[in-house]
């Protein structure tokens, strides 16, 4: 995966051979622009960094979601916070506003998942064992394994301790498509609480019975 031309690898998990980006080179991408922090220099550093482009993000927070352009929510955020705005303050701004958590994604790569949210990549690994698919209001998430899982293991199932450990959250297999799925029963996006204990989850799985992939 291409991250653009930024000089903060040394600040990137590394994974057999393969840098993943962590928020350590996104502070320092911040910290490195000697131009007041924008709208636009926010979007370049998710862009360069993380490889996601906030111009195809939806604005969730309910006093921003009056305004229709992701940079226009960013510009009237980073307005409230001022000369306050720094790595830390605009992660938290992001989350706020777009429900993106970069730290989390962060964590994602060195947890082998990938994921595919709202209409674009979030997390692209070659590697990466499982991959999490949700819909574009997050009303319903899929998991399947990747290629990369089925050729290491010749598993052409999920695993049942996969299966099991997802279960008490109101995943269910498919066995036709191989693959698990969560549809809210009111329609309503997951909650945050939800994603984090779904990826903590699987995390788990991927620690324990696979470490050695």
């Amino acid at each position: 995966m291409h991250y653009g031309e930024s000089n903060f690898k040394k600040n990137e998990i590394c994974h057999n051979d393969q840098t993943f980006p962590t928020v350590e080179a996104f502070d320092a991408y911040l910290e490195s622009c000697a131009e007041e922090i924008t709208s636009s220099v926010v979007c370049d550093a998710v862009r360069q960094i993380f490889a996601i482009d906030i111009d195809l993000a939806l604005v969730l927070h309910p006093r921003y979601d009056h305004l229709k352009f992701p940079r226009a929510a960013i510009h009237s955020y980073l307005k409230q916070i001022g000369t306050e705005a720094n790595g830390a303050s605009i992660r938290s701004m992001i989350k706020a506003l777009f429900g993106i958590n970069l730290a989390g994604i962060a964590e994602l790569y060195n947890d082998r998942i990938a994921l595919y949210s709202k209409g674009q990549w979030i997390v692209k690994n070659d590697q990466a064992l499982f991959l999490v698919h949700t819909s574009y209001k997050d009303a319903d998430v899929k998991i399947l394994s990747t290629p990369y899982f089925k050729n290491q293991t010749k598993m052409a199932e999920m695993p049942s301790s996969l299966q099991q450990a997802l279960a008490p959250l109101g995943y269910s297999y498919n066995e036709k498509e191989q693959a698990l799925f969560y549809s809210d029963p009111t329609g309503q996006p997951v909650s945050g609480q939800f994603k984090v204990q779904t990826m903590k989850t699987i995390a788990r799985i991927v620690h324990t019975d696979f470490a050695g992939l």
